[in-house]
């Protein structure tokens, strides 16, 4: 559940990652065309920091990352590194599922990462919160 697209060799379009997302698939391509459009990010597909990760879309404003999104089966994760303040101004306001990966973060100077897996609409409306911290 949730594999990767783990063959290095094989690079995919951006609309055989957006199949691979299955029924997210629609969230996954959203997702993509918002960052786009709402924030100015381009995006490349690549395949960033190893097997683990597999392939994804990395969107980026000039050339700081914002986030990486990688197609899962069924499903997608959003990795992004937010402030401590940062998610603090939203925190309230997010569901307790989003919350936990906060609470959870991988900790990194005065902030952390999180890799947050959207598998419904509700999952897609807090990452797009939390992007919008990111952006703003």
């Amino acid at each position: 559940m949730y594999e990767r697209l783990l063959n290095k060799q094989v690079v995919p379009t951006f609309e055989e990652l957006t199949a691979y997302c299955g029924e997210n698939g629609a969230l996954f391509q959203k997702l993509n065309e918002q960052l786009s459009r709402l924030y100015g990010t381009s995006r490349e597909i690549r395949f960033p920091y190893g097997n683990h990760y597999g392939w994804g879309v990395a969107h980026r404003k000039k050339k700081k990352l914002v986030c990486d999104i990688f197609a899962e089966a069924g499903a997608f994760t959003v990795m992004l590194r937010l402030s401590n303040q940062q998610f603090d101004s939203v925190y309230d306001q997010l569901q307790a599922y989003t919350q936990n990966y906060i609470d959870n973060k991988y900790p990194c100077g005065e902030g952390g990462w999180i890799h947050y897996r959207v598998v419904n609409e509700e999952h897609f409306t807090d990452v797009m919160r939390l992007l919008a911290v990111k952006c703003g």
